[in-house]
Order: structure tokens, then sequence, then C-alpha cells
């Protein structure tokens, strides 16, 4: 990552470091470090479930209300969440929580 971030450097010496960046070189390093853990909680998990929400959302389009679509959404997508995924977020929110 020091690599990248000196090549960035080195080729736009004038030009400020765009925010996924920064994060990156300055932020993701020290959460790896402290939680020991990363992809689970990632943009990029995020993304890997991405067709999976469109497919509920479009299953729910057809409820009128926006609060009852939003409750049965969460719901679907809550039971759809593997057990290794729910144990990982419990020993986080406890880390994060005391």
């Amino acid at each position: 990552m020091c690599k990248l971030y000196s090549s960035w450097r080195d080729l736009f010496p004038h030009q400020k470091v765009f925010p996924k960046l920064h994060d990156l070189i300055r932020h993701v390093i020290e959460f790896i470090v402290h939680y020991k853990m990363y992809g689970i909680l990632s943009e990029e998990s995020f993304e890997s479930n991405h067709q999976k929400m469109k497919a509920e959302a479009a299953l729910c389009a057809k409820i009128a209300d926006s609060k009852i679509r939003a409750n049965v959404m969460n719901r679907r997508l809550q039971v759809s969440i593997q057990q290794d995924v729910q144990s990982v977020a419990r020993d986080f929110i406890g880390k994060v929580t005391g």
C-alpha cells in the first residue's frame, strides 16, 4: 500500500489524494490491525450481496406501504445471512461496545 501511495504522489504531485485512497492508507490498515478483519465489513462485501438485495427489493416492490416494505425486506435479508457472518458481526459488536 505504501508503494501505491508513493506511486500516486510521484505520478500526480499536484493532485490531492482521492477519498478512497486516503481511507485505505489512513484508516483501513489501522482497522484491520485493531479488529483482525476487513472483508466481511468492506464495500466489496456489500457489493457481493447487491444482487440479492435487488432481487429482494423486486419481490417486495408490490407492497404499497414503504415502512412495511422496508421491514419485510429487512426480515428476509436477515434470515438469509449465513451463521458465520452473524458470528463475526456479534464478535465485532462485542469488541466495539466492550
